[in-house]
This record gives C-alpha cells, structure tokens and sequence, in this order.
C-alpha cells in the first residue's frame, strides 16, 4: 500500500532480469481487493533498460582480427501501470 496526495494505492511490484510477468489471477485479486477498500490498483515493474552491445575489431599477430562484444553494466527502472486501463502512470 502506499498513499500520493489523498489516493491510496495497492500495489503489485514485480520484479525479472528480463521482461516480468504477473498471473491474471493476481491482478483480479488486486483489482478487488482496490475496489473493496476505494484503492486503486497498480502493477509496478522492474525491468532492465536493454542496451545495444558494442562490438570492436582486436588485431591479434598483425593478422588475426577478432570481434569483442563490449558490455555495460545493466541498469534497470521501475514502471507503474494503472490497472484501470493499463495506462502508464508518472508516480
């Protein structure tokens, strides 16, 4: 649960290194339980922001070129939907 300004929010956080997902019966629980107690229900999401892999030529003996993939570190950031509507939310 949590409150912004005089709307209380039920929350569903989840969380993956790669893209979430929630069971449809979890979101008909949090859907009612919200609309029991005058919440409204939200999906929040932490997800990786996926980034293009650099890639660079390494010459090896003068001869031999090889291909390196350079990573950076994944970041990752968290979404807010408004199960409402699905629409995104700027909390």
């Amino acid at each position: 649960m949590a409150k912004k300004d005089l709307i209380l929010l039920y929350i569903q956080i989840k969380a993956s290194s790669k893209l979430p997902r929630i069971k449809g019966s979890a979101i008909t629980k949090l859907k009612n339980k919200s609309f029991i107690d005058g919440a409204l229900p939200v999906v929040a999401t932490l997800q990786p922001i996926f980034q293009l892999v650099d890639h660079y030529e390494k010459i090896l003996n003068d001869s031999i070129k090889i291909s390196v993939e350079k990573k950076d570190k994944t970041e990752f950031k968290i979404y807010f939907y408004d199960l409402s509507d699905w629409s995104t939310m700027d909390l």
